[in-house]
């Protein structure tokens, strides 16, 4: 097997069609034919079968597709990086919404200083979404959380860096200080993290749900759900809502007196870190990238 066979296969998954994806490759219908043919003889497994709408993929067939997408396009960065030798370098990776913060802004402004020649790339979004993005082969790696179910994956390789904090956060003059200390629980507009596609997606903790039960979650009338931090930071400063955040988004505020914490926050949600496919090729780029990102925070020890 050799990956000029699996690039024909996946060309043949993406098309459903052997003549197509013969046409796109620029070869014969039965040269690729035989390709296909002479890796089932090699795998000793069946990759497609017929069906009333054109070819139709194998379950085996499927799985070699996702680790064949990763291997041409591990062989592609690695070509580039040969071919341009540092220079030129494009640089795709994921972020945490979470880590948008001014010390990761610092970040990015001197590794753009340091490797002028290198084109950064930044896809911004929670956990699960860059995963499935760095199984596709679309990031050269994430700075984000192990989603769970993730931890048992063996394709995937995971530094960790630090402990991403989280707190209950609420404009300094807000009356619920007032109603806690006289013992009352009244209703207040909450704003609550969701991620994309998951109802009860929010990283927990063993203290989380009392948290929000003794800050009045539980009674709250008017409740936003999003997939945003920027959002939840908006409806805190502007809105007088109250809202669970990570603490550095909002550091300036809280240390200015402008937001204060509720009681029983701030408290250790997830364990940040470095998030590529095992063994995969590290350019010289992406490794000072990754020490600039190292600097930025302490390292977290499992």
């Amino acid at each position: 097997m050799n990956i000029v066979k699996l690039e024909r296969m996946v060309a043949v998954y993406e098309s459903r069609s052997v003549s197509k994806a013969a046409l796109g490759l620029g070869m014969s219908q039965p040269a690729l034919t035989l390709s296909i043919q002479q890796l089932e003889d090699e795998l000793k497994v069946r990759l497609f079968d017929r069906g009333p709408g054109g070819l139709e993929p194998t379950a085996m067939c499927e799985k070699l597709v996702s680790r064949a997408r990763l291997i041409i396009s591990e062989q592609d960065r690695l070509l580039a990086d040969v071919r341009d030798q540092g220079l030129n370098q494009v640089i795709t990776f994921g972020v945490h919404s979470g880590m948008l913060h001014d010390g990761f802004a610092r970040c990015v402004a001197e590794f753009s200083h340091v490797v002028p020649d290198a084109t950064l790339c930044i896809e911004a979004g929670y956990s699960p979404e860059l995963i499935d993005l760095l199984r596709q082969g679309k990031l050269d790696f994430a700075y984000c959380t192990l989603p769970l179910g993730a931890s048992d994956d063996k394709t995937l390789f995971f530094e960790p860096r630090m402990l991403l904090n989280y707190s209950v956060v609420v404009q300094s003059d807000h009356p619920i200080f007032e109603d806690m200390a006289k013992g009352q629980r009244k209703r207040y507009p909450w704003v609550i993290f969701q991620p994309r596609g998951q109802p009860d997606g929010f990283p927990t903790t063993d203290n989380i749900e009392e948290v929000l039960v003794q800050t009045g979650f539980g009674q709250a009338s008017q409740e936003v759900r999003t997939s945003s931090m920027s959002v939840i930071e908006l409806l805190v400063l502007r809105g007088r809502h109250i809202g669970v955040i990570a603490d550095d988004i909002v550091a300036p505020e809280l240390a200015a007196g402008r937001l204060k914490r509720l009681p029983h926050s701030p408290w250790n949600a997830v364990q940040m870190g470095f998030v590529s496919i095992q063994g995969k090729y590290e350019t010289s780029a992406v490794a000072k990238l990754k020490t600039l990102l190292r600097d930025m925070e302490p390292v977290v020890t499992r």
